[in-house]
């Protein structure tokens, strides 16, 4: 009499399977051997399912002695679930932007129910997650894919690196205007464009004009440009230098006549003082530098306005105060009169 041993298999989409017929009252200690065909019922994972071992065949050898009783038997055994077959993608994506959703693909596993788990580190240095919410916040993460199972495929869960980058922002600079100091040290503004989530990040820099000499439209550099801290976690700069231009004004020389009395007849000293020059400059060292002047021309007795004139600086223009030239009587005594009389007076 025969019967039948089947082996548990893994899930294939057949219904073949692999046993073993016994064969069971033979004599003399003789052990005669049959072969069979073994399928299962169906091809669906599940345990102690029907084996079916049909076209017994009792080995040639055998045939002349012995006979089968049943040319077919049943057995059990399980087909256990397969591994499936899943691939995930998931794209980067810059901070501020719509978070790419993973693509999971799969001929086994039910790809349309997947769900994601998402921790990792923000740039700034705070834990993210697990949450099913894909992160905003610039960083590193890693994204947990869980793809359910089914009757005849395990569950997959399949794991992700993904990066939230920092987004760019695009530097230039205004500078403002100064008067002349003799310095190439001046100030103004880095403006950053290219922000979002209605942010609004500042940076600083230092500004520095190419030379001291005072002119229109003059380059100035702006150098060591940094980010505000509280924005490099989700920031960063596309450059650190640039260059903006702005004017440096002359600085203003007054030119006083402080005035002076004379009696007639008296040369005035007609001193004039200038005041106003920057950075230990002196009539002697300030850069194309030429004096005022102030001339008179009148001689007689009274009070007159004198207006300093002229004067030439590179980096100064001048401007004048005016001073009184008092010229009063001169005084004079008998000694200083002479009398000439002729002889017919």
């Amino acid at each position: 009499m025969p019967t039948a041993t089947a082996e548990d298999k893994v899930y294939d989409g057949t219904t073949q399977a692999i046993g073993t017929i016994t064969l069971e009252g033979a004599k003399n200690n003789e052990k005669p051997s049959a072969t069979a065909t073994f399928n299962f019922e169906n091809a669906t994972a599940g345990e102690n399912k029907v084996v079916n071992a049909t076209s017994i065949t009792l080995a040639n050898t055998w045939k002349a002695n012995y006979e089968l009783s049943q040319a077919s038997v049943t057995t059990t055994a399980n087909i256990t679930k397969a591994q499936g077959t899943v691939t995930v993608e998931v794209s980067d994506w810059v901070y501020g932007n719509t978070p790419s959703v993973p693509v999971v693909e799969s001929t086994t596993n039910d790809a349309k129910n997947a769900t994601y788990l998402y921790s990792g580190t923000t740039f700034g240095g705070e834990k993210y997650g697990p949450s099913s919410e894909a992160p905003t916040q610039a960083g590193t993460y890693t994204v947990t894919v869980t793809i359910p199972g089914n009757e005849n495929y395990e569950e997959v869960v399949v794991t992700k690196e993904v990066t939230v980058s920092k987004r760019t922002l695009v530097v230039s600079a205004t500078a403002n205007n100064k008067q002349y100091n003799g310095t190439v040290a001046t100030t103004g503004n880095v403006v950053l464009t290219g922000a979002t989530n209605s942010e609004v990040p500042t940076a600083t820099g230092t500004f520095t004009f190419e030379n001291a000499t005072a002119g229109e439209n003059k380059t100035v550099n702006v150098t060591s440009i940094k980010l505000a801290d509280e924005f490099t976690s989700n920031y960063e700069l596309d450059k650190t230098t640039t260059t903006a231009t702005a004017d440096i004004t002359k600085a203003v020389l007054t030119v006083t006549y402080a005035g002076e009395t004379i009696t007639y007849g008296q040369k005035p000293n007609l001193n004039i003082t200038v005041t106003g020059f920057v950075n230990s400059e002196t009539a002697e060292t300030a850069a194309g530098y030429t004096a005022p002047t102030l001339t008179y021309s009148n001689t007689k007795v009274g009070k007159y306005t004198l207006t300093p004139a002229g004067g030439k600086a590179t980096n100064y223009s001048f401007t004048y105060v005016s001073g009184i030239l008092e010229i009063t009587s001169k005084s004079i005594s008998s000694q200083d009169i002479t009398i000439s009389l002729s002889k017919d007076e």
